[in-house]
């Protein structure tokens, strides 16, 4: 249910939205975007914000996985090829960036860690 309404919530937006790169920005300087995206998602202006707060933290995630030395082996960077004594790291990471609800929803570290395993 929860990942229906992010999916409405993005489907209302513009690509412009999805790609800026510093989205928090664009929003900030036009708030009225919130409110056009709320509207067209049958949703409430907080559930907008929120999402976009999860994503800014998803990005940090993306950004301090790419700081973990020897995550992959190699430099290809390969997601088939990361290095296994990392993944617990990797792992320890992503769930204290994730939004705890969400990490629930995943089915907690377990879920986490299995999610990891298929990009392995």
């Amino acid at each position: 249910r929860r990942l229906k309404k992010m999916m409405t919530i993005m489907n209302s937006m513009t690509d412009e939205e999805l790609d800026h790169h510093e989205s928090n920005k664009l929003f900030s300087r036009q708030p009225t975007r919130y409110q056009r995206i709320a509207r067209g998602a049958g949703t409430s202006q907080n559930d907008v914000k929120e999402l976009l707060t999860q994503y800014q933290r998803f990005s940090q995630v993306v950004k301090k996985v790419g700081g973990i030395k020897g995550l992959f082996k190699g430099n290809s960077g390969d997601m088939g090829n990361i290095n296994p004594s990392q993944i617990s790291k990797l792992n320890q990471t992503m769930a204290k960036m994730i939004d705890p609800n969400v990490l629930q929803q995943m089915g907690g570290m377990n879920g986490l860690q299995n999610m990891m395993k298929k990009f392995q």
